[in-house]
């Protein structure tokens, strides 16, 4: 019996939202919604375009059990987004969101190696002093677009610095990254166009890390095995695709989001 036959009631009539709909969320985390699926079907059928739609899962419970039984529910065996582009197709069980283990476990020890406590403590206060630079360079104009010039400028340095590349660089990567997760059109020549670029770096740096290694992410990726062998350069881009958007998007997103929560409810001086 395929997902969803016989259910009378999928996860958009009871929670009353299209999940899967960018526009759902843009007046703010639709709340009521979780909480009524979360009650009546922590794990519901959601319909998704013309496609075969998807289970959504809202119950902690549920969503614990399925990340834990990757023999059942499988990562690597039709990827991990809604519709796969030509460009994502031929990175399917290559990248580490496309994985199952051990395989992914493997590869997570590699990118461990750069958040080891000595690592993360050796950047903090170099971290400090790059996020006071940010907010000099702003502060004297008064106004700034703070989720580009504030909360996307801090990761996009501190993920150029982990990969052992110029702080430029990483601000190029992470417009680049930007314009990549617009999600895959067929026939969008940006979009296109920002992965080459994207691969292209990533090759550049693999030639660079290989005759001049340095302490980074970087250099540990090409210098590690899996199961006895050393990255392709393939998967060492896929690696440094997913190390940029990873350091992008979803920081921005948090620092941007935390700084609003706190214009919004302000520290008392009690706090």
């Amino acid at each position: 019996m395929p997902p969803g036959a016989g259910v009378t009631e999928d996860a958009i009539s009871i929670g009353g939202v299209d999940l899967a709909d960018p526009g759902t969320y843009e007046l703010g985390m639709p709340y009521e919604a979780f909480r009524e699926l979360r009650r009546r079907a922590p794990v519901a059928w959601h319909p998704y375009k013309d496609g075969p739609g998807f289970l959504a899962l809202t119950g902690y419970d549920e969503v614990q059990a399925v990340s834990r039984d990757s023999a059942m529910w499988s990562s690597q065996a039709t990827g991990v987004s809604y519709e796969i582009s030509p460009a994502d197709e031929s990175a399917i069980g290559l990248i580490m969101l496309q994985m199952d283990p051990p395989r992914h476990t493997e590869f997570r020890k590699l990118i461990n190696k750069g958040f080891t406590p000595r690592q993360v403590t050796r950047l903090n206060d170099h971290i400090a002093d790059m996020a006071r630079q940010i907010v000099d360079d702003v502060i004297e104009r008064g106004e700034c677009d703070f989720v580009d010039e504030v909360a996307g400028a801090l990761p996009s340095y501190v993920i150029a610095e982990m990969l052992g590349i110029p702080l430029e660089d990483g601000r190029r990567l992470y417009e680049l990254s930007d314009i990549m997760n617009r999600g895959y059109v067929v026939g969008d020549s940006t979009i296109e166009q920002a992965i080459t670029q994207m691969f292209q770096y990533g090759t550049e740096l693999a030639a660079r890390k290989r005759t001049d290694p340095g302490d980074d992410i970087a250099t540990s990726l090409l210098h590690a095995e899996v199961d006895g062998q050393s990255l392709t350069d393939f998967e060492f881009n896929l690696f440094f695709v997913l190390l940029m958007n990873a350091g992008g998007d979803t920081t921005r997103n948090l620092v941007a989001a935390g700084i609003l929560a706190l214009m919004q409810h302000p520290l008392s001086g009690n706090d």
